[in-house]
């Protein structure tokens, strides 16, 4: 996990945050939290349109989804206009 978290993960933390992040690995303060799938079971409704898997995305370290929704809001809307 450390060396993961320091050749893919630390590249993408902010400069301001970077030496941090990497003492933090070096001491061994790494937390892990199982992630799990709740798979949709959507019902077809004619005239509805489901896009990507928003309604199942979860941010493994923020618990969030909310981007992935808006992120279709705004690749439905260009696609109507």
């Amino acid at each position: 996990m450390a060396n993961y978290l320091k050749t893919v993960v630390a590249p993408q933390v902010p400069p301001e945050l970077y030496d941090s992040f990497i003492a933090a690995i070096d001491k061994g303060h790494i937390k892990t939290m199982p992630n799990r799938s709740m798979p949709a079971a959507p019902h077809l409704t004619p005239g509805a349109l489901l896009m990507g898997d928003a309604f199942n995305m979860c941010h493994p370290l923020t618990g969030g989804g909310m981007t992935v929704a808006l992120s279709d809001i705004v690749v439905l809307q260009n696609l109507l206009m």
